[in-house]
Parts: C-alpha cells; sequence; structure tokens
C-alpha cells in the first residue's frame, strides 16, 4: 500500500476509481499509461498527482496479478 492510500481513504478510492477507468480505457496498456502520467506529474513538480498516478500502479498491478493467479476456464 502506498503512502496515499495510508494516509487518505478518500484518496485512497479516487485512486481505485481512477485505476478501474484506465483499465476500461486502456486494456493492456493501462499499466503503462499510469506509470507515464505518474513519471510526467514528478517531472512537473507535481507530488500530489504523481502519489495518485503511483496507487492507480500498485492497484493496476495488484489486478494484474489477481487475474494472474486465477485458474484458466475454458
Amino acid at each position: 500500500m502506498t503512502n496515499l492510500q495510508e494516509k487518505n481513504p478518500e484518496k485512497q478510492s479516487e485512486a481505485w476509481a481512477l485505476a478501474s477507468l484506465v483499465a476500461g480505457r486502456y486494456g493492456r496498456l493501462a499499466l503503462t499509461r499510469a506509470a507515464g502520467e505518474a513519471a510526467a506529474a514528478e517531472r512537473k513538480g507535481d507530488m500530489e498527482k504523481s502519489a495518485l498516478w503511483t496507487s492507480v500502479v500498485a492497484y493496476l498491478r495488484e489486478t494484474l496479478q489477481q487475474s494472474n493467479s486465477q485458474p484458466a476456464t475454458a
């Protein structure tokens, strides 16, 4: 869990919702897109936005790990 998630439940909900939207829009590229957004925000010095996108990356990774650990169904 990132610092953003631990400190603010409202931000945690925002990150989760954003992760869902990004996953729906970008599919397999969602993780790459979110990581790019985090890096861009950090380069601009927007640490709050960078933290949000870093949380989105964490949620997407968690989701990918869960889906990869589930047995395939035919």
